[in-house]
């Protein structure tokens, strides 16, 4: 089991994208092969489907089955970015089993960088279960949030189908959450293309200068008031 907490906590996915963008949590758009937004990972012989005849509500929801010995794991995740301020995240989600054995059905969540993380691992969805919402609830700490995945998993043999998440802050909707109130550090953007410093062939004075130059970042970079994100005015 170490080794699906091992991946879901380290592995990114690629999808970015805004507030205003429309959030597939319900399944409902995907083309032949895929879900919109979503990625997915795992080991072992898992395979993820879109599931027409059986969903919780609207016409479709997102499947993953075992289709080997039931070693291993298959998870579904989405990202969200973490520009929103507030207390506590929640994820709510239908789940519907079908002989889930050898491991555990569930839904999933982990902010980075290891700011909150929790599978559903220590109270997961085992045997055949009918539809039922479930809940996720961590700590947001929008200062440490740099970005929010979301999503299902299936570890051992069976099925599992998701369908109809949704995800509140401080029991408000992704559109009505407040915004994450950036630090001094998060909004100087001056460097994000680079320094545009370049030095040939530095001379003895240029390397003295770089050094100093190191070591008085390194000591800004850790130092309070400057390692929380505080610059002093003026």
């Amino acid at each position: 089991m170490k080794s699906i907490v091992t991946l879901l906590g380290v592995l990114s996915f690629c999808t970015v994208f805004s507030q205003e963008n429309i959030r597939n949590f319900d399944f409902e758009s995907h083309d032949d092969t895929s879900f919109t937004s979503w990625s997915s990972f795992g080991q072992g012989d898992f395979k993820e489907s879109i599931a027409t005849d059986v969903f919780h509500s609207g016409a479709t929801s997102a499947l993953i089955e075992s289709t080997g010995d039931g070693t291993g794991f298959k998870a579904l995740g989405y990202d969200i970015p973490a520009t929103y301020g507030g207390e506590e995240i929640t994820l709510t989600g239908y789940v519907k089993t079908e002989n889930v054995e050898g491991g555990w059905a569930g839904l999933w969540m982990r902010i980075d960088p290891q700011v909150g993380f929790d599978n559903m691992q220590e109270r997961g969805i085992k045997g055949t279960t009918d539809w039922k919402q479930y809940t996720i609830t961590l700590p947001l700490k929008p200062n440490e949030a740099q970005k929010i995945v979301i999503g299902g998993l299936l570890s051992g043999s069976g099925k599992m189908w998701i369908d109809d998440l949704e995800v509140t802050i401080d029991g408000k909707s992704l559109d009505k959450a407040p915004e994450k109130k950036l630090t001094g550090a998060q909004l100087d953007n001056r460097y994000d293309a680079g320094s545009n410093f370049s030095v040939d062939v530095p001379t003895a004075q240029e390397i003295e200068n770089l050094t100093v130059l190191g070591k008085v970042w390194g000591f800004l970079k850790y130092h309070p008031p400057f390692s929380k994100g505080r610059f002093p005015s003026g």
